[in-house]
């Protein structure tokens, strides 16, 4: 089986959202390996002294018996293009750290990134959760590939809500953001759904 991952933005040494990543975390331990008893990644992180300043990626990346963590410096890609791909089998209902069928699907098409459709649905993009803006709310996808840490945040704070979007309705909407662990939904960049194309 593929090592799992855990995606953690640490801001100024200090680790962010972890309720919601301890949650995701345990499930999967308990699902997949049947280890029923949970740890508390805030035990587990030590932060370098190198990685104490400004945002950092942290990468917690672990199977049934290793955990092992590696800390990156972090930047929002920009983005300018977007190609809609059908994701057909793709199954990422767990946070895998093999991302070969995400690769394989983005070789084919043009743009900076991908948006997958599932049976005409919209799912995600290639790294990230995905919420519209139709003027007045933010909806996200209910059918998302991955149920993202901040997506769970901001439907729990009422932030966003759920719909079933297909691809036919995206231009009824104004604008899109990607949200994921690293990015939530104020620091993530507005952009127009006209660049979301068809590949």
């Amino acid at each position: 089986m593929s090592q799992l991952l855990e995606t953690i933005k640490i801001v100024d040494g200090i680790p962010q959202n972890l309720f919601y990543h301890n949650k995701r975390f345990n499930e999967t331990r308990a699902a997949l390996f049947s280890l029923k008893e949970p740890l508390d990644l805030s035990r587990l992180i030590n932060v370098p002294a190198e990685f104490q300043k400004g945002i950092v990626k942290c990468r917690c990346i672990y199977g049934k018996e290793k955990i092992e963590f590696e800390f990156l410096p972090y930047t929002i890609k920009p983005l300018k293009a977007v190609s809609l791909v059908e994701g057909g089998g793709i199954q990422y209902s767990y946070k895998f750290a093999d991302r070969n069928n995400f690769e394989e699907l983005k070789k084919h098409v043009s743009g900076d990134d991908i948006i997958i459709t599932r049976e005409g649905m919209i799912t995600d993009a290639s790294y990230a959760n995905l919420i519209f803006f139709d003027g007045a709310r933010w909806v996200t996808p209910a059918n998302p590939l991955l149920k993202g840490t901040m997506r769970q945040k901001l439907l729990e704070e009422r932030k966003i809500i759920q719909y079933i979007i297909t691809e036919g309705m995206i231009r009824r909407f104004k604008s899109f953001k990607l949200i994921n662990a690293m990015m939530d939904m104020d620091e993530s960049p507005e952009l127009p759904v006209a660049i979301i194309k068809r590949n």
